[in-house]
């Protein structure tokens, strides 16, 4: 018996989604185990396990993601916004916060728009890396449609006039999830500009 024969042949065939190939590799009293079931889930291969193997292609049409490209993506959007955080931040070292009382002036006004302008430009830099991939894929035809799902994906917005195939389509739904995150990020870092000229303002105004 060629172990190394059979492996390969059943993930060729697991490739293809081809369940009656799997199943017909494995013996009469063959088990196994689901992974999302736990450790505990042993059940036998026929009968058992490739009704699941059968059920899944047949659930989710064309069911394939492309889960390197998808994390490349997710861990770009936190580097951008690392760099963001880090151009914030040699911003307010540069700039700092005016002391001109209790009240709020045009000065004041201007040195919140920096700090928000730096956190727009890294959400357009990190929608832009998500239009990248969809447009690598060609689900979305031309770039613009893929920034302008991109945006509505990461804005949690959803554009319902465009769709990704359906091996992508969790893709999409990461991306909003992503986009929630980097908005709590950015709200975060901007609360804490506005609290530290708040802070600096009220002291320099007593």
């Amino acid at each position: 018996m060629d172990l190394k024969k059979i492996t390969e042949q059943f993930f060729s065939a697991y490739a293809r989604y081809d369940a009656e190939a799997m199943t017909a590799l494995c013996t009469s009293d063959a088990k196994g185990r689901y992974v999302p079931y736990g450790r505990n889930s042993l059940a036998p291969i026929r009968g058992g396990i490739d009704a699941i193997w059968r059920a899944l292609p047949r659930a989710v049409s064309g069911y394939r993601v492309e889960v390197l490209e998808m994390l490349l993506a997710e861990g770009d959007t936190v580097v951008v916004q690392t760099i963001t955080q880090i151009a914030l931040s040699r911003f307010l070292e540069a700039v700092p916060p005016p002391q001109t009382g209790r009240h709020l002036n045009h000065i004041g006004v201007a040195y919140v728009m920096g700090p928000v302008l730096i956190l727009v430009i890294g959400m357009i830099g990190e929608v832009t890396l998500w239009a990248l991939l969809y447009y690598s894929w060609g689900d979305l035809g031309s770039f613009s449609n893929a920034v302008y799902f991109s945006l509505a994906c990461f804005t949690t917005i959803g554009a319902s006039e465009l769709s990704l195939s359906p091996a992508h389509r969790i893709v999409g739904a990461t991306e909003a999830a992503v986009g929630m995150l980097m908005f709590g990020w950015s709200a975060a870092l901007l609360f804490d500009v506005i609290q530290t000229m708040r802070s600096r303002r009220i002291t320099g105004g007593e």
